[in-house]
């Protein structure tokens, strides 16, 4: 792919592959949204959100299963998804995940993209960003097209737009 790909910060963990065993923090997760969306001005203050970040990566609970992030790139290359270098980053205002993306590996095709960062060789986070064009992808698309990557590390998919695993 040597078209520039555009990458919106604000997509960016949106689209979310975790462990299987984050499943019942996802729920609970999803319970604490839906109280956070009826009562807005709870937003500003949640400071939970930082033991969100630093609590759902794969790679940083002992518990979790850390797979080796040469052994991702390659599962990822044998499936047709490609190394994309060419990539543009759309910021959004607050600018937080900009540099997170830059510094992270993404592969895709041209219907959507994976990102994903590495702590000491193993893979820490995984999100998937659908791109813009003519006829979305949707994302059971996307499932059916990274499924090899679920089962063979026994991940979820989570939308957190929609507070529900795909």
């Amino acid at each position: 792919m040597n078209d520039k790909i555009k990458v919106f910060e604000s997509e960016y963990l949106i689209y979310e592959l975790m462990p299987n065993s984050n499943l019942e923090f996802v729920l609970k997760e999803f319970n604490h949204i839906e109280q956070l969306v009826k009562n807005e001005s709870e937003w500003e203050s949640y400071p939970e959100w930082l033991e969100y970040l630093s609590n759902r990566p794969i790679g940083k609970k002992p518990n979790n299963n850390n797979f080796n992030d040469t052994d991702f790139i390659c599962l990822i290359r044998d499936n047709n998804l490609i190394k994309i270098e060419n990539i543009e980053i759309v910021a959004d205002e607050s600018g937080i995940f900009a540099t997170n993306i830059l510094d992270s590996e993404i592969y895709g095709n041209k219907q959507f993209c994976i990102i994903f960062s590495s702590n000491d060789n193993f893979v820490s986070d995984i999100s998937i960003i659908p791109f813009e064009q003519e006829k979305m992808i949707t994302l059971d698309e996307i499932k059916n097209k990274i499924r090899f990557i679920l089962e063979k590390y026994n991940l979820i998919f989570v939308d957190w737009s929609e507070r529900k695993v795909i």
